[in-house]
């Protein structure tokens, strides 16, 4: 999730400020003129939020039976055409 480069607080990934800060702080202007400790807080945080689009998810091998019945069935065969049945719509459930 990403979040404001002067309080930390969750904020929209297309922006590096929240509404507070950037009239706190004076960051309402274009970035260039933007303090430096301003824009070195504004490429940590680029780094950090690419470094998060690139994060992989490890599965156990343990989990790996049910994933492989969840995309291809139970019997793991192929759908009667021959082709791989279409992958199913995972739905999250907040509670």
């Amino acid at each position: 999730m990403a979040q404001c480069i002067c309080c930390g607080n969750p904020i929209s990934p297309t922006f590096w400020v929240c509404k507070w800060c950037e009239r706190a702080h004076h960051l309402d202007v274009p970035f260039p003129e933007w303090p430096e400790w301003a824009r070195q807080a504004n490429r940590d945080e680029q780094k950090e939020r690419r470094w998060e689009a690139r994060m992989m998810v490890a599965i156990p091998a343990c989990e790996v039976p049910g994933i492989d019945r969840l995309l291809y069935g139970e019997d793991g065969e192929f759908t009667e055409d021959g082709r791989i049945p279409p992958i199913p719509r995972v739905v999250r459930v907040f509670s």
